[in-house]
């Protein structure tokens, strides 16, 4: 699933799930966490490599959000808006919520589901629900 995520991450006809998103945003905040208390040191040698690191996590972290945003059927530009500061909340729930079952105009479904999903029907008794058959 990763490395699928890691091939597809600079193609953007395409749509990622709500869980590889957040694994590549917890991917890159575990290692920004750690070089930000490196990066306090004084006269760290980390630096340069930690601040390039941020940069290049962070633009695949950028790039995996508008895939996703894809998946909710919405433009890759949505993620302007969280860049600017003004709706990062909002973008957050965009991100936060489930995709469009089946296929949209960004690909087909990742998770499988067909264009109109219908939850599995239910087989009652000749009689019904609650009366004897």
């Amino acid at each position: 699933m990763i490395i699928r995520a890691l091939r597809a991450v600079f193609d953007f006809r395409g749509r990622t799930r709500r869980r590889t998103f957040w694994l590549f945003v917890a991917a890159w905040f575990v290692p920004v966490t750690v070089s930000g208390a490196e990066i306090d040191r004084p006269e760290s040698t980390l630096d340069s490599v930690a601040i390039a690191a941020f940069w290049v996590m962070y633009l695949v972290v950028l790039l995996v959000a508008i895939r996703r945003l894809h998946d909710t059927n919405r433009r890759g530009w949505w993620i302007l808006l969280g860049i600017s500061g003004l709706g990062l909340i909002y973008v957050l729930v965009l991100l936060s919520t489930d995709s469009t079952p089946g296929p949209n105009r960004f690909g087909a479904d990742p998770k499988g589901r067909p264009a109109i999903y219908e939850p599995p029907a239910i087989h009652y008794p000749a009689g019904g629900p609650g009366r004897p058959g």
